[in-house]
This record gives structure tokens, sequence and C-alpha cells, in this order.
């Protein structure tokens, strides 16, 4: 490996990080049989002088001034990489065709960040890339909230589910606000309930209804506070869709993505 290949590949989101992150999937594979996909690293040619290629292309429809990667800031995920353009957007790369496909349907809508969805061909791999806007993480004051409001509401969706499991009549008890402060009425637990914890817990139930009804997905698998920011209007919205059950295969049939 010569020096500039050296450099870009030190560039691209912290190559130690990114090693890390793969030594930790191959023993989660190896001792407990999860299986996790290979990081999607932002590609090698946003580093280079190809200022012609059709992904660099359509990163400028969400920054004209886009010139490089090099000196931007990145981030890595368990699977997924970051790019922070410096202007309010983001652009992930990842190989996952479920948080894709729950990108393009959710996308546009203005209680998500997804902007635009779109694929490329990495070296005979498929990467999807998604442009979001940046929601703000920078909110530890509030990181104890949110994560107080999705241990209720995790809770409640536990007990949902046992209810519903138990229930002779087979009528459903569904997931929503109504049934969520019935649930808490009679939750003996001694977790903070104050109100911004409550509104919290409200947004989250709505994020979730709503991803299943557009998407078809449920989506709560690897929500926690770490994939949570705070929108333009200090609302709970989340960028991460990963790890997620299709339910309802109808909504999300016959999706194609175009290349970039």
């Amino acid at each position: 490996m010569n020096f500039k290949e050296w450099l870009i590949n030190e560039r691209n989101n912290d190559a130690f990080e990114i090693r890390m992150k793969k030594i930790t999937s191959f023993l989660l594979k190896l001792y407990y049989g999860i299986q996790f996909n290979e990081i999607a690293e932002v590609p090698r040619e946003l580093f280079s002088d190809n200022k012609s290629s059709k992904l660099f292309n359509w990163i400028k429809r969400f920054d004209p001034n886009f010139k490089s990667a090099d000196g931007l800031k990145i981030k890595s995920g368990t699977e997924s990489s970051v790019l922070f353009l410096g202007n309010g957007i983001v652009i992930k790369f990842n190989d996952n065709p479920s948080e894709a496909n729950i990108a393009f349907l959710i996308k546009g809508d203005p209680d998500f960040p997804v902007l635009d969805v779109g694929s490329f061909n990495d070296n005979n791999n498929l990467i999807y890339v998604i442009a979001m806007k940046e929601l703000k993480v920078s909110f530890n004051e509030l990181k104890q909230d949110v994560e107080s409001a999705l241990n209720l509401v995790h809770m409640f969706q536990y007990k949902l589910k046992e209810i519903n499991k138990l229930n002779s009549k087979k009528v459903v008890s569904e997931f929503n606000e109504y049934n969520f402060f019935r649930w808490l009425s009679s939750y003996k637990g001694r977790e903070n309930r104050s109100y911004q914890i409550l509104v919290y817990c409200i947004q989250l139930i709505k994020l979730y209804n709503k991803l299943h009804d557009k998407t078809g997905y449920y989506s709560a698998n690897d929500i926690h506070d770490g994939n949570f920011g705070l929108t333009d209007k200090n609302t709970l919205s989340t960028f991460d869709y990963g790890y997620s059950d299709l339910v309802d295969p109808k909504k999300s049939k016959n999706i194609e993505i175009d290349g970039v």
C-alpha cells in the first residue's frame, strides 16, 4: 500500500474503529450466532480527483459546493458509514436492502429525516446511499429522558404481547397512546414519569406506528437512544432503520431503488 492509499484508508472513517467493529461482528457471529453485514465504508472515489462520477454528482444535489470527502466528518455504525456534508445534510452508506426499502418508503415525510435513496455498485457489491437531514444528537441533558421513555415503551410492548397472547376473546389490544396510558396507570414500576418523558413516549409510539403503516416493517429492534435525534421542531426522530422485521410484505412489494 502506497502513502496515498494509506492516507485515504485512514481518512475513510477511522480505519481503526472500522477494524474493531469488524472484529466485534466476527466474535458475535462466532460465539452467539449473531450475523452482521460488513460495514459499508465511504467509497474511495469520493476522496479522489474524479469529479464526474455519478455518485459524486448525486451528492452534489444536496451540497452544490461538495468537492471531496477529504477532511469531512465521517462516522461508522455496526453496518453503515455516514458522511457529514457540513450543511445539515448527511449521506449514509450501507448494503442493507431492508433499511433502504424503509428509507425509500418514508422519504419526504416530515417526521423522518430521509430526503432521497439511491444505489450504486462498489467492487461488485450493491451499496445503498441515503441522504438525510442531520438530526440534533448533542442533547446530553435529554438523553436520560429519551432512555427512560424507550424503556417504558418497550415494557408496554412486552406487556401488550402477553395480553394479546392470553386474550381468549381474540380482541387485539392495539399499540397506541390510549392503551399505553391505560397500562401505565396500573404499572407499579418506579421509573421516572415526568411530563417530558411522557411526551417522548407518545412521540415514540407515533413513530413506531407510522413506520409500520407506511413501510410494513416493524422497525423497533435496534431503536435505542443512540439512534435518535431531535428535528428542527424539537421532536424525536430516528435515522437508523436496521434490523427490522417485515410483517406486511404488500407495502414494500416491487420497490425499485434507482441507481445514482
